[in-house]
């Protein structure tokens, strides 16, 4: 096929004009059909188009149509005789793709939908049962009309518009977009988010390649609200999120270390889907693609804690779709930022959110001062005003949550200032390897952001000087001091020297001091010495010995005694053995770790640790042990399994994963995931079972097809509330291509929530739709189309219609229909169809069902004069079996051609019923004005 040559595309149905791109099969060539309009109008049935070549510049499809209309209705009451209304309807869909002679990108999209003209420019994203239904996967179900085609979504949006507009690093989105502000440490934030978004920079740089100046911003009427986890690590993979049924690709997963005395975070690293995680969004989990232990050692040789002193944290932020109420409010952010210098960057940020309680204004300017290569000064000032959003915490991954209230007060401000300063000895000339660090930061109560939430005035201080005065030697001199206006001081002095005394023998001792006041004003004081022997014959072997002790004492103080050994050992090039155990004044510790790795991928791991600090110190000799493995058996199966048994403390917990991948054969995928928590405690027990199940198959064209399933189950006790709740999911469909001319296509989906009262994560309903389709194209005779569609529809929540934004009857339907038309010549066009209902209604929050069946017979002719007019005849016949009433009516309507791409008609519906047998109301007669415009 040549470029420029025209073509006939009889795509009546794919939705595109809410942003997708049709492809035709094998022909190369790209077009947007809506999926409403096209089947009544033959004109965009059949549009000459051209094929999306790099020539072409631009591709765009739209339609506008307005109707305005009386309608005419009896009522009940004999004395009210007939009773008029007046009705209006319209929708707007546009869609535009293309790259403008300045090169900048352009992709937009406008889709209304059909509803009143006062609402057609309102938000939608309501929760209900078939819209957590589309959870299950971010593919769209359709329809089979016997095409072919395919859908790419260039405009993905919750809303009725996307814009993007686009240039090298510079866009402006409006839609679906993932927004972050980097750069100030204490507004960082992403979100996902629907509204505005933009970034711009300058197109010159500096000399590391950043630009001059950038600006990066977004504004939405979020219909979800943001939450934060905050997960401590159990040396396992598998973590359970705070709420369910997230929203698809809006979380950021990171891991967190903080200083476990001072709280100060000292680290943060951001994860990658699918490389370092995946998640279950409808389940609310994520499974880490390697362990995550819950603390480390700062490289300090005393050790402060009974334990390590650096807490480690997996950090999940995300969006989720609240059931108990609207989210009413604004979200805000933006950030400034410019180099004043080659070297000397300053930024300001401002975050607003006035969603739910969490009305919040924060604002912070910040400065970034490189001074040589491995050296920088970084100085910022911030503020919040009002509560904030707040966060949750889980030590046992996420079985039991304690929600963190948020330290912010409505109109009380908080204020926060730091400086960083790292200075390498290198860029000051000096030839002796080393750096110098030192921090300050000063908190007031009220300030609340995604990591620090303050609730007294603090103030935070330190340095640290490490050098390397010969080769083979580390001096390391660190001071910290930490206050709070509740009267709580920590001081802490610290030095330690190490030096490689040999090939294979390393000795390190330390010294520190540390000086606390309490909250009622006792003071204490402690200084502790440590000696550390460290032996590695090889890289690959490596033991050592450890020995502190408390040398002196004043106050209420207890010693800090332990002494241990440990070491790890690498055995070939896949299998690591690392462990420790130790004792003294807090207890027996220890842990020992096993991981085993593969060349192609596959992960063993096992581990087993006795924190001395957790719940009566250990001294049982109980802990926590963790069993996991990844693995890929051969080509065909893959499975990954984790267990965790925690038995110390008033809570005893225990957890279980296993999943699984299987491909019996070419096209054939089966999986399985199924995790299981138990939490045992003198309140009672709690138990979360989970289940899911996925079969798909796909053999090319021909046949394709896919099973899901998710089920959740919660029962007992937990922090001492009834937490039973049941959630079952299922989707399935399949797609047949039976011949050249027909196609099949059957779906169906299942939801039901049951919840306590108490329980607002989700909402309680059931919600079921199965249907067969069967479309007839004949691909020699293009003027024949026949569709025929088998609905069951069972909504015992009652959903919206028509635009009304009201909630519609619940219903158990049974509903079968015919649509075929036939296009005589190229004047005269026939169709019909014909449906039937069988079921029962009830009004919503009722259970007194009436039967409601009926027959609906409809037959049309369609003629045109091209470019000219259209002439539209119909007749419809409602036979409604419950009532033994018989209603008939007649449609017809004129339209006038102006110009090539709109028209205007006018209309007289005599009949009171709609075509659509899911539509129970008889409001439709009525007279109608119709304005379409298409391009």
């Amino acid at each position: 096929m040549k470029y420029g040559q025209k073509i006939k595309i009889t795509v009546s149905a794919i939705a595109l004009l809410a942003g997708g791109a049709v492809q035709a099969q094998d022909s190369g060539f790209s077009i947007g059909i809506d999926n409403e309009v096209v089947a009544g109008d033959p004109e965009l049935a059949a549009m000459d188009v051209s094929p999306v070549s790099d020539q072409a510049k631009w591709r765009y499809v739209g339609l506008i149509d307005f109707t305005l209309g009386k309608e005419f209705s009896t009522s009940s009451d004999s004395n009210s005789g007939t009773q008029a209304s007046y009705f209006n309807s319209g929708r707007v869909a546009v869609f535009v793709d293309g790259v403008t002679d300045t090169g900048v990108s352009i992709t937009a999209s406008a889709d209304t939908g059909e509803d009143e003209l006062s609402n057609l420019f309102r938000n939608w994203d309501e929760k209900d049962a078939e819209g957590l239904l589309r959870r299950i996967d971010p593919d769209d179900q359709y329809p089979v009309y016997g095409d072919d085609s395919t859908i790419e979504d260039l405009t993905p949006t919750d809303g009725k518009f996307y814009l993007k507009a686009s240039k090298g690093e510079n866009f402006l989105i409006w839609g679906n977009t993932k927004t972050r502000l980097d750069g100030s440490h204490y507004l960082g934030n992403e979100r996902a988010l629907y509204g505005l978004s933009l970034h711009g920079e300058s197109d010159a740089k500096t000399s590391t390649g950043d630009a001059q100046a950038s600006i990066t911003g977004y504004a939405s009427q979020p219909d979800r609200l943001p939450q934060r986890d905050v997960l401590r690590g159990t040396g396992g993979s598998l973590y359970f999120t705070r709420r369910q049924d997230i929203s698809v690709g809006s979380e950021t997963v990171s891991i967190v270390r903080r200083d476990a005395v001072t709280g100060r975070v000292l680290s943060f690293e951001r994860l990658d889907p699918g490389a370092d995680y995946d998640m279950n969004y409808i389940q609310g989990s994520v499974v880490l693609n390697r362990p995550l232990v819950g603390s480390e050692q700062s490289g300090n040789v005393v050790v402060s804690q009974s334990g390590d002193d650096v807490t480690v944290d997996l950090v999940i932020q995300y969006e989720y779709t609240p059931t108990s109420s609207d989210v009413d409010g604004m979200s805000y952010g933006a950030r400034a930022e410019g180099y004043i210098t080659d070297t000397v960057r300053i930024g300001a940020t401002r975050t607003v959110e006035n969603t739910g309680l969490a009305q919040q204004t924060a604002d912070a300017i910040d400065m970034h001062a490189t001074i040589g290569e491995n050296s920088y000064v970084a100085v910022e000032a911030a503020r919040t005003r009002g509560p904030g959003l707040g966060s949750s915490f889980s030590q046992d991954g996420g079985l039991v949550v304690d929600d963190v209230l948020t330290a912010g007060t409505e109109n009380v401000e908080g204020r926060a200032v730091r400086a960083d300063v790292q200075v390498d000895l290198a860029d000051l000339g000096s030839k002796m390897e080393g750096d110098i660090r030192a921090y300050l930061e000063d908190r007031t109560a009220g300030f609340s952001t995604l990591n620090d939430e303050v609730a007294a005035d603090e103030q935070m201080s330190g340095v640290a000087v490490t050098l390397a005065p010969a080769e083979g030697q580390t001096l390391r001199l660190a001071y910290d001091d930490y206050a709070s206006d509740t009267g709580a001081k920590n001081q802490r002095i610290s030095g330690s020297y190490e030096a490689q005394v040999s090939d294979t023998v390393a000795v390190a001792v330390g010294l520190e001091q540390r000086n606390t006041t309490s909250e009622t004003g006792a003071e204490t004081q402690q200084t502790d010495a440590a000696l550390r022997v460290t032996y590695a014959p090889t890289e690959d072997v490596s033991v050592y010995g450890f020995a502190q002790d408390t040398v002196r004492t004043s106050g209420d103080v207890s010693n800090n005694q332990r002494y241990g050994i440990g070491g790890s050992y690498v055995i070939g090039a896949n299998t690591t053995v690392s462990g420790e155990v130790s004792d003294g004044t807090a207890g027996v510790g220890g842990r020992v770790n096993v991981t085993y790795a593969t060349e192609g991928g596959d992960t063993y791991y096992a581990g087993y640790e006795v924190d001395p600090a957790k719940n009566g110190g250990g001294q049982d000799g109980s802990g926590i042990v963790i069993l996991g493995a990844k693995t890929q058996i051969n080509e065909r199966t893959s499975t990954f399994a984790e267990s965790r048994f925690d038995v110390v403390g008033t809570e005893r917990e225990t957890s279980n994963a296993f999943g699984a991948e299987y491909s019996p054969a070419d096209g054939w995928v089966l999986g399985a995931t199924v995790q299981q928590g138990r939490v045992t405690s003198d309140a009672g027990d709690f138990d979360r079972n989970t289940v899911s199940l996925s079969v798909s198959y796909n053999q090319g064209d021909a046949l394709s097809a896919r099973l899901l399933g998710e089920f959740r189950q919660d029962r007992g006790i937990l922090s001492g509330s009834n937490q039973d709740a049941d959630m079952m999911l299922i989707a399935a469909d399949v797609s047949y291509r039976l011949s050249e001319s027909t196609r099949l296509l059957a779906s169906a989906s299942h939801a039901k929530t049951t919840v306590p009262a108490s329980n607002t994560s989700l909402p309680e309903s059931e919600y079921t739709k199965a249907s067969i389709g069967f479309a007839y194209r004949p691909v020699e005779n293009d003027k024949l189309n026949l569709l025929a569609r088998y609905t069951y529809f069972d909504d015992q929540q009652g959903q919206v219609i028509n635009g009304t934004g009201q909630q519609s009857d619940r219903q158990k339907s049974q509903v079968f229909s015919i649509d075929a038309n036939y296009q005589l010549d190229a004047n005269w066009m026939i169709g019909g169809k014909i449906g039937y209902r069988m079921g029962e209604t009830a009004v919503s929050g009722s259970d007194m069902f009436t039967d409601n069946e009926a027959m609906l017979v409809i037959g049309n002719v369609r003629y045109t004069v091209m470019n000219q007019w259209d002439l539209l005849a119909e007749y419809r016949v409602l036979d409604s079996k419950s009532t033994q009433t018989r209603d008939e009516g007649a449609l017809v309507a004129v339209y006038r051609h102006l110009g090539d791409n709109a028209k205007l008609g006018v209309g007289y519906n005599f009949s009171t019923f709609s075509d659509d047998l899911l539509d129970t109301t008889k409001d439709d007669e009525g007279i109608f004005l119709n304005l379409v415009a298409k391009f």
